[in-house]
């Protein structure tokens, strides 16, 4: 998908054969985004939806520009992640 395509309240999902993963910092004991793994069953999909925000706010220091809504809490996404995720 293309990040020019996102609108605020878009349902997202990781396209098939890949699933949800939490990118922690190496340097702190945090959650730094949400990125995407490749599933080794091939023929599944994570059916976890999460909701697009929209850009971070000024001020905000976020790994990503553009922000979801995951389990709850705004997180970034990685920006290398946005290529395996697709839009419902």
């Amino acid at each position: 998908m293309r990040v020019s395509q996102l609108r605020p309240g878009m349902l997202l999902r990781p396209k098939l054969g890949f699933m949800w993963k939490e990118q922690k910092s190496a340097y702190l004991e945090k959650i730094m985004c949400l990125t995407v793994l490749k599933n080794e069953n091939i023929n599944h999909r994570d059916d976890n939806v999460i909701i697009y925000v929209g850009s971070r706010e000024s001020g905000e220091s976020t790994y990503g520009k553009h922000i979801v809504l995951w389990q709850g809490n705004r997180i970034s996404v990685n920006p290398s992640a946005w290529r395996c995720i697709e839009y419902i």
